[in-house]
């Protein structure tokens, strides 16, 4: 048997792979369809492979890594492998660090010994990077970097064993599971490591069974990656698209039906309402009605980053037939606010009201500076506990550096106290 850590994270996906046969991981890049009882055979088989490659000195007797702070650098493009290679890694106890594709392989060698991180998974189709890692490393004559390509599990597998949780086998609800970057505006970025609460506070019950989201964005981005785990976790279909698709495709991909869940900056949305103004707005009214009817069947619009201008914000609403949401966020918070429906925001910089578990606060009572405690919290900045500190007040509320006002329910953000922040982001 595959015993896999007893934790909510693995206890889902085992549920999710023996009841929601239906649900699915759509890769639309690598031209994958799969089913999560297959995930759930690739995590193992992955995580098999991790146990082969990493020093047998790092694993208790169960193997699992018994020291917390023990890092594996991912570097992939948003994929089906990206999904397997996180659930692998958090099965061993180690943490992941999620890393850009586009890095050099000095940028690479430098996270991964600022980090120790004991290997950096990469896509099974990166042949070429691997290969320019390996000489980047032989050419500054430092050690060999322990590289290692993910590897689904074979159809034609014999060795195939059973997963169930092992009771007995326990990772600390602190324990780190992902080290994320701020924007580094005014400043180096800063490491900013998570426990496992990062993915699953905002989980909830299964979703429903016909919803899917659509996933655009690079999953090095912690709230891409979080907004794919998290629809996983939630039994609900997860379309990938590679980062760099255009407003023509994502509107392609609308157009055929059946997403549920999109979210995006609002640059993102500015680029597709341009993109119907421009280019669908001149289709013959048949082809252009299949358009908005597949736009009319998203029931989840999120919006993050800047606040999206008011002529966006109608545009949606008349398209699909539901407000624009903003969602505020950062990368040591997770998700904070979300505005509601029952109030018109077209014209408001309004990002909404506390999501439950969240607590605001304002530095001078109805306005001033906006300090919040999610179940979501970071648990410190890498290897710099001064900022750690400086980042919470006496009271443990973290200090965003937004400026706000309440107007009734709602928080009005005005601007930024400080600039050196992380981005404010959205979950599908």
């Amino acid at each position: 048997m595959e015993h896999l850590p007893d934790n909510f994270l693995f206890r889902r996906l085992l549920s999710l792979a023996e009841t929601r046969q239906g649900a699915r991981i759509h890769d639309l890049a690598y031209r994958l369809d799969i089913p999560y009882s297959q995930l759930l055979q690739d995590v193992c088989y992955s995580r098999r492979e991790l146990r082969q490659t990493l020093p047998p000195s790092l694993f208790t007797k169960q193997g699992i890594i018994h020291d917390d702070d023990v890092y594996v650098c991912t570097t992939m493009p948003a994929s089906y492998e990206m999904t397997v290679a996180f659930f692998a890694i958090l099965s061993i106890g180690a943490a992941m660090i999620p890393l850009s594709p586009d890095l050099m392989p000095e940028e690479l060698a430098d996270f991964n010994s600022r980090f120790n991180a004991k290997c950096i998974v990469l896509h099974s189709g990166d042949t070429e990077l691997a290969q320019t890692i390996r000489k980047y490393a032989q050419d500054k004559g430092s050690s060999v970097l322990n590289l290692l390509p993910v590897r689904l599990c074979p159809a034609n597998n014999t060795t195939n064993q059973h997963p169930c949780i092992g009771p007995c086998i326990t990772i600390p609800s602190e324990c780190p599971v992902i080290a994320l970057f701020s924007s580094g505006t005014t400043g180096p970025p800063k490491g900013i490591i998570h426990a496992l609460n990062y993915f699953t506070a905002h989980a909830g019950p299964f979703g429903p069974e016909d919803s899917l989201v659509l996933c655009h964005r690079p999953m090095h981005y912690g709230a891409s990656l979080t907004s794919a785990i998290t629809s996983i976790l939630r039994g609900i279909r997860l379309g990938i698209m590679r980062p760099t698709a255009t407003p023509k495709q994502i509107w392609g991909r609308i157009r055929q039906g059946g997403v549920t869940n999109l979210a995006g900056s609002a640059g993102f949305w500015v680029s597709l309402m341009e993109f119907f103004q421009q280019q669908l707005a001149e289709l013959p009214s048949k082809e252009l009605q299949s358009y908005i009817d597949g736009a009319r069947g998203l029931r989840v619009t999120n919006c993050s980053g800047v606040m999206a201008m008011p002529s966006t914000k109608i545009f949606w609403k008349e398209i699909t037939g539901r407000p624009l949401h903003i969602v505020w966020g950062s990368t040591e918070s997770s998700i904070g606010l979300k505005t509601s429906s029952d109030i018109d925001t077209a014209y408001m910089n309004s990002i909404g009201r506390p999501v439950p578990g969240v607590t605001i606060k304002l530095s001078k009572g109805t306005h001033g500076e906006m300090r919040v405690k999610t179940p979501t919290m970071f648990l410190r900045y890498w290897d710099n506990e001064s900022a750690t500190r400086v980042a919470f007040d006496d009271e443990g509320f973290y200090k965003t550096g937004d400026l706000v006002y309440l107007q009734g329910n709602d928080y009005i953000i005005q601007g930024r106290a400080s600039t050196d922040s992380s981005e404010t982001f959205s979950f599908h």
